[in-house]
């Protein structure tokens, strides 16, 4: 069942003498030993100052009332998988080799916080619906997910008192920066990780097109469960309005969203729509429309980009068949 940490090292190719060896531990074997009895753990986490370092793969499976799991320089962590913990509202996993991690259904998630790592697949909920904060940054992860989730860089609030999604802690410039570059960053991993000590920074490959096509399905089915969401939200809160006082918003809104939009027409519906809301909820109802018509260039720009890519391969293999038979 369980792997020694000899074992893994040789699967990952990795030479360590026996001294670095005795520090590690089975990530799997861990956990069971640590806590035998799931039924009471509100939490699991990994003390690097104490315990051995982990290795392998971890999946947390049926613990119903956790709610915080952390992994801080725990060592070499190669994919963590998460199944049925229905509680989880807090994920850490920081400085690891890591290159997968599956939240499954655990769409209570409130903050995921899994910077420098080697990430290149994350699996979030398709609804988490209490997602406050999620930060991502220094991983491998391509430039079509960082820009799928580049509308969490803004600050958007969803309730009083507000709460805002964050994408990363790094400043908005260096996001923009990032995606612009149309390349993902990668990490140097903890000098407790064996196995990426010397590892030198490479771009990610270019993925097939049957990779971002999976891509394209995971995170449109992520962001239809999402989005679906945020117009019911802005329905209901239209619904309070009278028919007249929902021509006022919608003119209202599409002027928002104009580069070149009327400032005085802008304040007098302002103005008027205020005799009808508060400041704070015309603020919401605008953030919420201005989120969706964002998430919507979002998804139109990854089934573009999909499309293009298709349109190369079929490109390309007819430029081969032709070859053949020249």
């Amino acid at each position: 069942m369980y792997k020694t940490p000899e074992q893994w090292l040789k699967e990952l190719n990795v030479q360590a003498n026996p001294s670095e060896i005795a520090r590690f531990m089975d990530a799997q074997k861990w956990l069971d030993q640590k806590h035998p009895n799931k039924q009471k753990v509100e939490e699991i986490i990994h003390d690097n100052c104490v315990e051995k370092f982990l290795i392998g793969k971890l999946v947390i499976r049926d613990f119903p009332k956790l709610k915080k799991a952390s992994f801080i320089n725990s060592g070499d962590l190669l994919k963590i998988e998460i199944i049925n913990c229905p509680q989880l509202d807090d994920f850490e996993c920081m400085g690891s080799p890591i290159k997968e991690i599956d939240f499954g259904e655990s769409n209570k998630l409130e903050r995921i916080y899994i910077p420098d790592n080697l990430l290149e697949t994350i699996k979030i909920p398709a609804n988490p619906v209490g997602l406050v904060k999620l930060y991502v940054h220094n991983n491998r992860l391509s430039s079509q997910i960082l820009q799928i989730l580049a509308p969490f860089v803004k600050t958007m609030p969803i309730g009083m008192p507000f709460k805002y999604y964050e994408y990363s802690a790094k400043d908005k410039e260096k996001l923009k920066s990032i995606l612009s570059k149309q390349v993902s960053q990668t990490t140097e991993i903890s000098s407790s990780s064996t196995s990426n000590q010397s590892q030198p920074r490479t771009e990610t490959p270019k993925k097939s097109l049957a990779q971002l096509q999976a891509e394209h399905i995971f995170y449109k089915n992520f962001f239809d469960n999402y989005l679906q969401n945020k117009r019911s939200e802005l329905t209901d809160l239209k619904n309070r309005m009278n028919e007249e006082g929902n021509r006022q918003l919608d003119a209202y809104l599409q002027l928002k969203q104009q580069e070149d939009r009327n400032k005085n027409r802008e304040k007098r519906l302002q103005k008027d729509l205020l005799k009808k809301l508060t400041n704070e909820e015309l603020q919401k109802i605008s953030d919420i429309s201005q989120e969706i018509s964002d998430l919507e260039k979002k998804v139109k720009d990854l089934e573009m980009s999909v499309q293009t890519e298709a349109m190369t391969e079929s490109f390309q293999i007819s430029s081969w068949l032709q070859g053949l038979f020249k």
